[in-house]
Formats: C-alpha cells, structure tokens, sequence
C-alpha cells in the first residue's frame, strides 16, 4: 500500500511549488525533494479521473479550481523536470512500480480485465469459466490420487 500525505491544492501552494521547483533546478547541490514530488504526481495523474480518485482519497483538497486545472499544472510542469532516476527518496517506489508494469502475468491481467470490463456478462461468464477449469483442475487430481493410492 502507498501512503501519500494530503496536499490542499490552493493558490498560495501554487505558487510556492513554482518558485521552490525553480529554486531547485536553478541550484544544483540541493536536494530535489519537491521536483521528485511534482514527478511523482505527474505519473500518478494522467486524466482528470485520476485526480478525481486522488480528490475522493483525500489525498488532494482541491481548493484551486477545476480538477483539469491541477491536472494540468502537474501534467505541464513535471514533464520538463530533471530528475536523477536513482538519487531521490522515491527512487526504490519508482524501481519497483516500474518492475510491477513490466511483470508479464500482470500485464496479462490487466489485458484481460480492460477487454472484459466494458462487456459486464462476458466478465460474469469469463470469472465461471476460470472457476470452472480450477474445480476440473482439482478433480483430475484427486481422480488420480484415489487411483495411485489403494483404499485401506
């Protein structure tokens, strides 16, 4: 599980993450704790349904504007940040979320719940069918144990 800390997202937060993302670009011996942050949500948001779900978490108060307003401001300002991949405090978050999408079961899963989810019986009768072939799977087996094992 992520825990990320709230943010009220209001008109003085952001301005200060402006002139601190400036701040920490422009000098190069400080540490990069805000850039990666801004990075950070500029991956999480990628729709306004995104920020929505973050709204919803508690995780952003949006006291600003819009949900496309922040949207925006995170998705414009992140895109052009310099951020070491291995030198900010969530560099072992980014290794291991990058090694999750690359895993190839999940991806197999998330193919076939993107396919499925838009027809909802086909889910209902894909879920039977799965459980089906398992409770099949379990009957060879005990099939072939009761054959290989003599009753006493």
């Amino acid at each position: 599980m992520l825990l990320v800390p709230q943010i009220n997202f209001n008109d003085f937060f952001y301005s200060f993450l402006l002139n601190y993302l400036a701040f920490e670009q422009c000098i190069f011996h400080c540490s990069k704790h805000i850039t990666t942050y801004v990075v950070f949500m500029g991956c999480l948001i990628n729709t306004a349904i995104d920020l929505g779900l973050l709204s919803e978490s508690e995780i952003i108060v949006n006291c600003f504007g819009s949900d496309y307003d922040i949207e925006k401001f995170f998705k414009d300002v992140g895109k052009d940040m310099i951020v070491g991949i291995d030198d900010h405090y969530l560099s072992s978050l980014f290794m291991n979320v990058n090694k999750y999408g690359k895993d190839w079961w999940h991806l197999q899963w998330v193919k076939i719940k993107r396919a499925y989810r838009k027809r909802g019986g086909v889910s209902t009768l894909f879920t039977m069918g799965f459980m089906l072939l398992y409770l099949e799977v379990i009957q060879t087996v005990i099939t072939i144990f009761s054959y290989y094992v003599p009753n006493q």
